[in-house]
């Protein structure tokens, strides 16, 4: 079960648009073309379990400030329950660009992802500590 707190920013948001995948993995006219087929596809097809999770995230968020630690655990155990399978989506999404990416670009993409996963997480340890 996936930690909420530190949902991968993918998970929720989506995958990084073609407009970014394009800088940063640096994709031909071709590959851009195909990813944002792909892009659109997963986008449409997960867009109401991601409302739904932010919904929730923002709920638990509520509740916890407002110290109603019940409904925030209940909110939380939503959320999970989207956060995983949410997560196993962009895995999946991640997993199908190889057939698209040359090396280079998945290592340039996988890099880009990583860095993303630890800011997100440096910010959600910051925000706990302040």
């Amino acid at each position: 079960m996936m930690n909420p707190a530190t949902a991968d920013p993918a998970v929720l948001e989506g995958p990084m648009t073609p407009g970014a995948a394009a800088e940063i993995v640096e994709l031909s006219a071709s590959q851009r073309t195909a990813y944002g087929t792909r892009y659109e596809a997963y986008m449409a097809a997960t867009a109401a379990e991601r409302d739904s999770a932010q919904l929730e995230r923002r709920n638990m968020q509520q509740a916890f400030e407002a110290h109603d630690f019940q409904s925030g655990r209940a909110h939380g155990k939503e959320l999970s329950r989207y956060t995983d399978d949410l997560s196993k989506q962009e895995k999946a999404f991640e997993y199908n660009l190889k057939s698209l990416f040359t090396k280079d670009q998945m290592k340039s993409f996988k890099k880009y992802r990583d860095e993303q996963r630890k800011e997100a997480e440096d910010e959600r340890r910051s925000a706990m500590q302040g």
